[in-house]
């Protein structure tokens, strides 16, 4: 962005009027947000076409026990996910007690559900779950995964799923703005939009953000400059002219 785009998106997002009761309702029926899906090409792959895809390269590692590892991990879970009712993966998953739960509940409670009985059960459940996500095959809703945060993750989503638009935006941005504190912060939120609801970062909505958001203030998160992504996603310029300036003071 110019000086002087910078200087009149600021200028907006500064006298941006709050987005809360009466306007907050009228934004959410004027901009729902994607439905969450539970069948998609990679979710209804057969459990060989999923361990296929997990032997090849982007999704396997280029550490041969890192790769091991995630590899008895997903086939750990998707043993376990067949026991499960449904006819895609993300059924299966929607089906078992791991997505009414949380991201926390997984570390805590994984290697019960799943019925693996190890000294590192947790790390190696956790590393399949990773793989699966990754290769799209299982999709997290946004409150799970607010109770967890991947560097790994978000490093293998930003390079591996739509890496155009990752670095389309990173350009816009600039280094600085992506490389800060609160940079991270909006890619962590982009990351998780991206593998709750599938598609790229043009795919992402104003309904997704407020959803995000909302979600963020029910977990009673913590982690400040939450909103930045959405003035982010909005520079990529996908979002119709009446989207709201900015959700800083969503409440």
């Amino acid at each position: 962005m110019t000086s002087t785009e910078t200087l009149v998106a600021s200028t907006a997002i500064r006298d941006a009027q709050p987005l809360a009761g009466e306007a907050l309702r009228a934004a959410k029926k004027r901009f729902p947000p994607r439905p969450y899906e539970d069948d998609w090409t990679a979710t209804s792959h057969s459990y060989d076409e999923v361990v296929a895809r997990l032997n090849r390269p982007p999704l396997r590692a280029a550490s041969e026990s890192t790769h091991f590892y995630r590899r008895r991990g997903a086939t750990l879970i998707l043993h376990w996910l067949l026991k499960q009712p449904g006819d895609t993966w993300q059924q299966r998953w929607n089906a078992s007690p791991a997505a009414s739960g949380t991201g926390a509940q997984w570390n805590e409670l994984n290697a019960t559900w799943v019925g693996y009985n190890a000294a590192n059960a947790n790390g190696i459940l956790n590393t399949g779950l990773f793989a699966l996500v990754c290769a799209d095959v299982l999709r997290p809703s946004l409150r799970w995964q607010l109770t967890r945060t991947s560097t790994n993750l978000r490093a293998i989503i930003t390079r591996h799923r739509d890496p155009d638009g990752f670095a389309r935006l990173q350009e816009l941005v600039g280094p600085e703005a992506w490389a800060s504190h609160l940079g991270i912060l909006a890619k962590n939120v982009l990351v998780k939009l991206v593998i709750a609801k599938g598609g790229g970062l043009a795919d992402i909505n104003v309904g997704d953000a407020i959803e995000y958001m909302e979600e963020h203030r029910a977990q009673r998160a913590t982690s400040g400059g939450q909103s930045l992504f959405y003035s982010w996603v909005k520079s990529l310029g996908h979002l119709p002219p009446d989207a709201p300036v900015s959700l800083r003071l969503l409440h």
